[in-house]
């Protein structure tokens, strides 16, 4: 049987891979116009799919996902303090297992993540600082997300939590693979010390893998989120640049949406449409365009 992520969680949005692998500051300013890196739970619910075998993803979105985007950069960066510590009032994060060290601001840690164990935040970057000397991510204390439960020890295996995406630890689990329960585990990987690391989604042995102790300037897969046209389309991968293939699927795909259109709109509105769809769907030596 078939299993698919927690009914709560409904995705709305459409990942598009710009097919380029970057370090995460470069990744960023790469996506800025583009409303910026996907989020954490997009990335994971995209590759739930895939390694469940979604009946969503067709064989090239297969491809792409596996050679033009994953291991991909999400948008969030995950703070936590060193293992078996605590975030300590008045003080930053400094995060020295970097190329140069990485700071979260105090001003920019939620109050009720401070002084207890097992904690880590997740937070959104309203700004980045780059210096020759630190990196400073500055984010809002008030759309910080605190996350219970945080692993301290690398390599932990647990439930993802979909209203944050990062693993809820129980010592009471083992790993077993994603196509073998309801709800979905993940690998997270740290550091030993205090971490301000942005995550890569990516996927080892069958589970999907959290990492949140890499270099920052290691190249991963680059991309963002548009929002979904259809609902039939959740969950699905674009990519920036397609085949004369690919663009002939997505006119498959668009054909069969205009048959569920044309029950409740006559075809003499929709004439140009399946005239542009038969086009695509027959056409040969076509460009590739850009989307």
């Amino acid at each position: 049987m078939q299993k698919t992520v927690s009914p709560s969680f409904r995705n709305n949005q459409t990942l598009v891979s710009t097919g380029t692998k970057a370090g995460w500051l470069e990744a960023r300013e790469q996506t800025a116009v583009k409303g910026g890196l996907p989020s954490l739970r997009l990335l994971e619910f995209s590759l739930l799919n895939l390694v469940l075998g979604s009946k969503n993803w067709r064989e090239q979105e297969r491809r792409v996902l596996s050679k033009a985007l994953y291991p991909a950069w999400s948008g969030e960066v995950l703070v936590y303090a060193a293992r078996d510590r605590q975030l300590e009032k008045g003080a930053d994060v400094v995060d020295g297992s970097a190329d140069r060290p990485w700071v979260l601001p105090y001003s920019s840690i939620p109050q009720d993540a401070i002084g207890k164990k097992g904690i880590a935040i997740l937070v959104k970057p309203q700004h980045v600082e780059v210096t020759e000397n630190r990196v400073i991510v500055v984010a809002d204390p008030e759309t910080a997300m605190v996350v219970t439960s945080f692993p301290q020890r690398s390599g932990q295996f647990g439930d993802i939590d979909w209203t944050t995406g990062i693993i809820s630890f129980s010592q009471k689990r083992g790993h077993r693979r994603l196509a073998q329960q309801p709800n979905p585990m993940a690998q997270l990987l740290r550091v030993e010390g205090p971490g301000v690391k942005p995550i890569i989604v990516g996927v080892s042995d069958g589970a999907i893998q959290l990492d949140a102790r890499a270099w920052q300037a290691g190249e991963y897969g680059v991309g963002y989120a548009v929002p979904a046209v259809n609902t039939a389309l959740h969950g699905e991968i674009l990519t920036e640049k397609v085949t004369a293939d690919e663009l002939r699927e997505l006119a498959r795909r668009a054909e069969d949406s205009l048959l569920s259109i044309a029950q409740v709109a006559p075809d003499a509105d929709l004439r140009d449409m399946y005239a542009l769809v038969e086009t695509i769907r027959r056409g040969k030596n076509l460009p590739v365009p850009d989307f």
